[in-house]
This record gives structure tokens, C-alpha cells and sequence, in this order.
């Protein structure tokens, strides 16, 4: 390349930032790579993460002054690239070494002759006499102590070995062959998942594992690991084909962080020093989490707009081409070969996180049967894994067509694909694929075609939260059972009318029921805490199954760890619960044509659950947590209840009170350490579960706060926490809320009643309850002395309005009662009852200017109340320890004639 540039000589290269990092698209805008790119490697900027590489070797060899006329320098895994050319011309000898044979698997290295086939390939020329080339294993370096003042090594250190001896084997070498003060400049590939990738001979590392082999080897790192990166477009995780199916992106696609099979990964660069007089220390990591986040967030973006509608995935016939759907199923190939079969298989695609349907239409003209599998992949481990099986039989003879369509919960860090064989012979097949509308980062109002399920984990809040839930549905679209023995009781065929099912039927134990797949929830728990208030819960209720067994015995918290029997009441129970499923078509099982005892359907359900291994539990759980449209934990209650707000655009909750909360607490800080350590013990898949739930809730909570700030008012900064300021959280929520509400269609109406079975669009109420006298349904206000209710009314006339109560504890708190309309008072007028009663109805103007001064959305009827009691108080034999104001019986509205 001709050059009338000045060259810019090593002192010109003044350190202004740490050149131990990630590899970051705006690298390539710092004019001394650019400078380096065009002038020493001799070539033009692109956006590749090798010519990332090569540059920030040369900068940083520069840097470290070794790049000169008497330096001697070794590079590992050379093949023939560019960069050992560029610094052939700086430096007194370089010796290439690599892996060169005639007969090498890698292109890049096969010769017998390696220092001509390096010259071969040379760029540019060079002084010959400064290169040696030879074969060389790097963790065997077959040179002298004291040899080198540099090495370096462009992404080859992840290929040359399937364990970290292997890589410590290579360090130790280094060490030992650098002279006192020399430089080992390297870079490899490093995930933005969170542990390392061990794939045998090709790692992807994560950050403090690799950190901690170089400092076990006694090489010094640079005091800090930058691993900041900049939110741009070109920073963005980009996949190959392979990981969605189809040719996904641009003719030109940036090579700088990349997708593939669900790992996240990029380049990044290392300087290491020999240096005998002191201990290695462990670098400083910057900016990890951030970058995580980030790379997570993009990619989560593009899998939402890759897949948000069917989208076709071109299947492979037979053996044509070597797709890896093929590895691992080579009998199911070979079988079909030797019976002349018809075979098919699609590409593993990346789905993300969620509920996925795959649809295959195909028509036979002489085929007689089609059997397909779903199979999931995990690149390391190398597993693969059936999912779901199914058969179509065709009419021999007779041309027809047919559909089958596969649904499964997609695990975010794994790709899945479809082998398919049939018997006979077929004019054609396509594949489609599509996640479900609703995605678990992003919010959305409920609509009729939505159908949830609680997964209602034992002793994690559920008594709480199944009440706030219930609220969002109407009464008639809540199925009653929630437990199996009341499952029994219902027909089958009435069960897909509902749209809200909770209860304690595992997250696979509904899925035979249903005509597809609900929208998943649930709470999770630490499991200390989980397991302590669990045998708390057992030892005061004579109900439970082993209440008798525990008192009879005086067990304490220890002893009943160390009982076999109830140990596996509370082991692993999250896990248990969330990888649950059935291996069954409940419409044979004749114990669900009647209800039977709780022992028969106990042992129906274990006869009929999927069996499977502790691993595939863990990871079934886990997968199932990624596919939850909302989680929450029960430590971080107010901000999972703001999480449940946001994401289907609710009201915030305000003050929500537990409910069943034993009396003292669970006390767990005050357990002996060994008692801890046996919870811990028997809850080691719980507690790797609640780690990553622990992962995944903070993502979404950052991403709730990062979307509310858009309906912040100037001034309004909430400062990264929900805890930093829950009062603008809740503001920021409702505006969330009225902003969604008010893009539904037919939101106003002409005259309204709620008879309270309605979803509620309010706050501050507890659940529906049967009014004694005639059965209708009623809310307790509270915990609050404040509550709301908004009514979708037209604005341009007067309203009026009309409500009922049916109760309060005492009558002060009903004479206190001050009702608003979008903060104007309201004029109580007292149409039933007396001041002596508790049952009363009363009647008020809402004038058109307080609608008319609402440019759109709901009327907000705020009802406040002096205080609020529980019935316990009153009466300590009263279980009911809710804090309760008034009884709101409905609310009628309709224009003034």
C-alpha cells in the first residue's frame, strides 16, 4: 500500500485508556488503530474482530517499547496472518510456531514447510532473514529459560486444550521462557454469559475464570480488566444463520460481538508481565454487568422481531448437506436408509426465552406415516435432548395433506430443530416458527384470548398475591380448583372456557388440559427461609400430612432435616414444582373420571410424572423461569409487585398487606450455622435455581425503570434503584397504567354498573367476597384508608353516581367516608340506611367539567376512610387479620337526563 503519512514513531503512542478490554466498535474510531490499521497491518478499517485483534497487539507491544531492533519474539498459533509480518519489520527475530503438518485439519497451518508457506502467503515483503517459523505445541515450548522479550497470540489460547491444566500448562511455559520483565500480549474469546463456554478445544471464557488461570501461572495482568461496552448498533450481539434458521441480517453484517447457539461472545485483549519479586494480584473488572445487560437486552430485541410472526425455516431432505441437526440422531438416518424412508430435518434455531409453536404442513401422495421430532441442543454440555414425539397416519393411496404443530417452552441458552421420517413418499414440506405474541420484557393489557397460570409454589407469598391476581379477571374466568382433589371435581371439557388458573399443579401439570399453552407466573423463594417456614407452617397445622408425625416426635427444625421422610417435603421444592410435568393424556386416566382420595390421586400423579435426572430438573426449572410472562421474589416483594404492575400494565398495587404471615417471623437469623448448612444441603438445585432467578428478576427490573422514565416529568430522575424512590416508582407506574388504558378501544362507555365480578380497574381493595343476605359480590377496602377505582365514562355531560355498602367494623370509619373524582369532592347524598346502620347507599353529582378537565382516559373515584381495622381486633377469635374500611357492594353510573 503506498503511504505518504509519517510514520508515527512508538513515542507518539501515549497510553490515554487501558488496552486491556473487550473488543468495542468505537476501538476502531481511536486514531491510533486507525493509524496502525492503514500504515502497519497495510490494509483499511473494517469491522472485524481479528483486524481488532491484530491492532491491538501492535498498540500494545508498542506501547509496552519491545517492539525494536534487538527484541526476539515468539508467536503462538501464526499460521500465516498479517500481524506477524508487521512486526517481523519492528523486531530483531520473530519465531511463527503453530501446529504446521501436511496433513492439518486447519487450512491455515497445513504444511511441511512452514517458513515458505508463511512467505507464500506474505502480504507484503519482508526481511526474510527476521522470520523462523516451526511446529510447536504452546504448552510445550522448546526453548530455553530467559528466552523471549515478548510473545503474543491472536485468539489461539481457547483452542489448545479441553481443561484449565492445559491452559495453566501453556501460561507456566510463558512464564518460564519470557526474560525477567518481558510481555506475553494475547487475546482470546471471551462470553457475556455467566461461566465459561468449556467446549473441548475451543472455550469461551468468562472473564474472572480466565483472570484467575493467569494468576494462578504467576503472570501479572494489567491492574484493571475494562470490560465496558458502548450501546451501539455495531456492539450488538450478531447471529449466524444457524441460530435463526434462515440467512438473518445484511449482506455486510459487523463481526465484533457475536450469537452463536445462544452464546454471547466477542474478542478480548490481555498484557501480561513477568515479574518475579512480587505476587500476582487480581485485576479490577469494570463495567461487566452493564455490558451484560446490554448484549442480553439487544438480543432479546432482535429474537422478539425475528420471531414475532411465523417465519418459514427452509428444511434439509435427507443427507444432502452435513447440518448439525443430523449429529447425534445418525441411526435415526441410517434406519430410514435401509427401509427407502423419507427423511427431513430443519436447522437449530435460537428462540430465546418463552412459548414457541413450530407448524409443519406437508402433503402426501403415497405416504403412509410421518414421524417428528422436536430435539433441543445445548452446545456444552454436548446434549441433545428429544422434547416431544409425534405420528400422523395418512390414507394409503390417497393424496392429503396434513399439519402438525409442536409446542414447547424454549430455553433461552439452547437452539431446537425437527427431524421428521416417513414411510411412503411426499410431494412437499415446509416448517414454520413463531414465538408467542407476548414476550417477558415487554408490558401488555390483558385481552380475552390471554389464558395464565399461577404456579402456585407452597409458602411463597401465594396467599398474598392470589387475591391481586384474581382482581385483573372476571370471577366467571377464574377456575375454582387449586388443588388436584379439587381438579377432579370439574369436567375437562370446561376447563379451557377459563382464563386464569392457580394452584399447586406443578408448571407442566395443566398442559394436557389446555389447547395450548397459558402464559406462565409464579414466586419463588430463598430456600432457607422457605424451608424453615415451611416445617413452622406444618408443625401449627393440624391439617397437613405430617402434622401428627412431627408433634408426636417433638421434632425440632433439625430434627426434622434429619428425618428421610420429611426431608422430601422441602427438598429442592422450587425446582420440583417448576419442572414438573406429566407423561399423560388425562382423557384415559380413569382416576379423573371421579374424585378419589387424596392418597389415589397422590399416587396417580407420581405413577404418571415425567422422570427425569436431578440436571434435567435444574435445567427444566430454570427454562420455565426464563419462560414466566412475570416472577417475582418474595424477598423483594414491593419491587416484584411493581414488576407484576408494569408488565401487564396495572395500577400500582400501593400498600399491599401479607397475608398468613406466622407470628415472630421465621427467626432464620437466629439458626446455629449447621442447621443452616443442612437446609443448604438438601436445597442445592433450589439454591442454583434462586441464582439465576436472582439474575433475571434485576434484568427486568432495570428494564421496568429504564421504560417508565419515559412518562417522567422534568426533574423526575429515578437513580437506578426501585428502593432509591418507590413513591416516583408508583407515580411512573400509574402513568404506565393510564397510558395503556387509555389506548384500549371502547374505553368510554354510555351508562355503566360494576357489580364487582368485573376485572378491577382500581387498587386498594381486597378479594371478592359473598354478601351473606343475598349473595352478591362485595370488596373490603384496605389495607389503606385510601382506594381507587377508575370508571371508563364519556366526558361532555354529568354523571350520576351510585354505590353501596354493605359493611364496616365500626361506624365512625363509615361516617368518615370522603369520596373524589379526579381529585374533585364529591357531594354524598344518603339514599338507604340511616347513621345508625352499616348498610347504605349513596347517590352524587360528577359534573362534566371534572370528566371534561381529563383530556381522555378514566374517571379516578377515590374512596378514603379515618382508618382501617382488622376483624381480629375486634375479636382476638376472629381469624381474619385483614385491615378492612368499607364494604363496596357496586357502583352505577349513568348520565343525567
Amino acid at each position: 500500500m503506498e503511504n505518504n503519512e509519517t510514520e508515527i514513531t512508538q513515542s507518539s503512542f501515549n497510553l490515554t485508556k487501558n488496552l486491556q478490554k473487550v473488543c468495542d466498535v468505537t476501538d476502531w474510531f481511536d486514531s491510533r488503530i486507525d493509524y496502525i490499521i492503514r500504515n502497519n497491518l497495510r490494509s483499511y478499517p473494517t469491522f472485524h474482530r481479528k483486524q481488532w485483534e491484530f491492532a491491538m497487539l501492535f498498540l500494545a507491544l508498542s506501547e509496552e517499547k519491545i517492539l525494536h531492533e534487538d527484541a526476539i519474539g515468539i508467536v503462538f498459533g501464526a499460521g500465516a496472518e498479517r500481524l506477524l509480518f508487521s512486526i517481523c519489520e519492528k523486531v530483531k527475530k520473530l519465531i511463527a510456531t503453530d501446529l504446521y503438518s501436511a496433513s492439518s485439519n486447519w487450512i491455515g497451518a497445513r504444511t511441511s514447510n512452514p517458513k515458505q508457506f508463511i512467505l507464500d502467503h506474505a502480504p507484503f515483503p519482508i526481511d526474510t532473514d527476521r522470520l523462523d517459523a516451526a511446529y510447536m505445541d504452546m504448552r510445550s515450548i522448546e526453548y530455553p529459560n530467559d528466552t523471549f522479550d515478548f510473545c503474543y497470540s491472536s485468539c489461539a489460547f481457547e483452542h489448545i486444550a479441553e481443561d484449565d491444566a492445559g491452559f495453566l500448562e501453556h501460561l507456566l511455559e510463558v512464564n518460564r521462557t519470557l526474560k525477567e520483565g518481558g510481555v506475553y500480549a494475547m487475546t482470546t474469546e471471551l462470553t457475556y454469559n455467566d461461566e465459561t463456554v468449556r467446549i473441548p478445544n475451543n472455550h469461551l471464557f468468562e472473564i474472572n475464570h480466565l483472570l484467575g488461570l493467569i494468576q494462578s501461572s504467576g503472570l501479572h495482568a494489567k491492574p484493571v480488566f475494562n470490560a465496558k461496552l458502548s450501546e451501539n448498533m455495531l456492539n450488538e450481539p450478531m447471529p449466524s444463520p444457524e441460530d435463526f434458521g434462515f440467512n438473518y441480517g445484511k449482506h455486510w453484517i459487523p463481526h465484533v460481538t457475536l450469537l452463536r447457539h445462544g452464546r454471547i461472545f466477542t474478542s478480548c485483549m490481555l498484557i501480561l508481565k513477568k515479574d518475579s519479586n512480587r505476587l500476582p494480584g487480581f485485576p479490577v473488572i469494570e463495567g461487566l454487568e452493564k455490558s451484560k445487560a446490554f448484549v442480553r437486552r439487544t438480543l432479546n430485541k432482535q429474537i422478539e422481531k425475528v420471531w414475532k410472526d411465523w417465519q418459514y425455516i427452509s428444511p434439509t431432505r435427507g443427507e444432502k448437506d452435513k447440518s448439525n441437526a443430523i449429529i447425534g440422531h445418525e441411526n435415526f438416518i441410517k434406519d430410514s436408509r435401509t427401509k427407502n424412508d423419507f427423511v427431513f430435518h430443519s436447522p437449530y434455531c435460537l428462540f430465546g426465552a418463552g412459548s414457541v409453536e413450530i407448524k409443519i404442513d406437508l402433503f402426501a401422495e403415497d405416504g403412509r406415516q410421518l414421524n417428528v421430532k422436536l430435539v433441543e441442543f445445548n452446545v456444552y454440555p454436548y446434549e441433545r435432548e428429544i422434547l416431544t414425539e409425534e405420528t400422523v397416519e395418512f390414507e394409503r393411496g390417497n393424496g392429503t395433506g396434513s399439519t402438525i404443530t409442536l409446542r414447547f417452552i424454549a430455553n433461552p441458552t439452547k437452539t431446537y430443530a425437527v427431524l421428521g421420517r416417513g414411510a411412503g413418499s411426499f410431494r412437499s414440506i415446509t416448517i414454520q416458527a413463531r414465538k408467542n405474541k407476548i414476550f417477558p420484557f415487554k408490558p401488555f393489557m390483558l385481552v380475552p384470548q390471554n389464558r395464565f397460570y399461577f404456579i402456585h409454589i407452597p409458602k411463597t407469598a401465594g396467599t398474598t398475591l392470589i387475591p391481586l391476581l384474581d382482581a385483573r379477571f372476571d370471577a366467571d374466568e377464574i377456575c375454582p380448583a387449586q388443588l388436584w382433589r379439587e381438579l377432579l371435581t370439574l369436567h375437562q371439557e370446561s376447563l379451557p372456557r377459563y382464563r386464569f388458573f392457580r394452584g399447586h399443579f406443578g408448571a407442566g401439570g395443566l398442559k394436557s388440559f389446555l389447547p395450548e399453552l397459558p402464559f406462565y407466573l409464579t414466586m419463588l423463594r430463598h430456600p432457607l427461609p422457605l424451608t424453615f417456614s415451611t416445617y413452622k407452617f406444618i408443625l401449627r397445622e393440624p391439617g397437613t400430612r405430617v402434622h401428627h408425625l412431627v408433634k408426636e416426635r417433638n421434632m425440632t427444625f433439625s430434627d426434622f432435616l434429619d428425618s428421610p421422610e420429611m426431608r422430601k417435603k422441602v427438598n429442592d421444592m422450587q425446582v420440583r414444582h417448576l419442572s414438573f410435568d406429566l407423561q399423560h393424556d388425562p382423557d384415559t386416566g380413569p382416576i379423573f373420571l371421579s374424585a378419589e382420595s387424596r392418597s389415589a390421586v397422590d399416587k396417580w400423579i407420581q405413577d404418571h410424572e415425567v422422570a427425569i435426572s436431578a440436571e434435567q430438573r435444574l435445567e427444566r426449572a430454570k427454562r420455565m423461569l426464563h419462560a414466566c410472562t412475570w416472577f417475582g421474589l418474595a424477598e423483594r416483594f414491593d419491587e416484584s409487585m411493581a414488576l407484576l404492575s408494569w408488565t401487564f400494565g396495572w395500577p400500582p398495587l400501593g400498600q399491599v398487606q401479607k397475608l398468613r404471615v406466622a407470628s415472630g417471623g421465621s427467626n432464620i437469623d437466629d439458626l446455629p450455622e449447621e442447621v443452616r448448612e443442612k437446609v443448604l444441603a438438601c436445597n442445592e438445585l433450589d439454591i442454583a435455581l434462586y441464582r439465576e432467578a436472582e439474575r433475571l428478576f434485576q434484568d427486568r427490573l432495570a428494564g421496568m425503570l429504564s421504560d417508565l422514565m419515559r412518562y417522567a416529568q422534568p426533574g423526575e430522575v429515578v437513580s437506578g434503584t426501585f428502593a432509591n424512590n418507590p413513591a416516583l416508582v408508583n407515580q411512573l407506574l400509574d402513568r404506565h397504567y393510564r397510558h395503556h388504558l387509555e389506548a384500549q378501544p371502547l374505553l368510554a362507555q354510555e351508562s355503566l354498573y360494576l357489580s364487582l365480578k368485573e376485572p378491577l380497574l382500581g387498587s386498594g381493595w381486597h378479594r371478592r367476597e359473598r354478601a351473606p343476605a343475598d349473595n352478591s359480590t362485595f370488596r373490603w377496602s384496605g389495607p389503606a384508608a385510601e382506594s381507587f377505582i377508575d370508571l371508563p365514562l364519556q366526558g361532555g355531560r354529568d354523571w350520576v353516581l351510585e354505590f353501596r355498602i354493605v359493611h364496616a367494623l365500626t361506624l365512625d370509619i363509615l361516617d368518615s367516608l370522603r369520596v373524589t373524582a379526579n381529585g374533585t369532592p364529591l357531594e354524598l347524598e344518603m339514599t338507604e340506611g340511616t347513621k345508625e346502620t352499616t348498610v347504605r347507599r349513596y347517590r352524587s353529582l360528577i359534573p362534566a367539567k371534572v370528566i371534561a378537565n381529563k383530556s381522555s382516559g378514566p374517571v379516578r373515584l377515590v374512596f378514603k376512610v379515618n382508618r382501617t381495622l382488622s376483624p381480629q381486633s375486634l375479636d382476638p377469635a376472629n381469624p381474619d387479620e385483614r385491615q378492612v374500611g368499607i364494604a363496596l357492594n357496586w357502583i352505577r353510573a349513568q348520565p343525567l337526563l
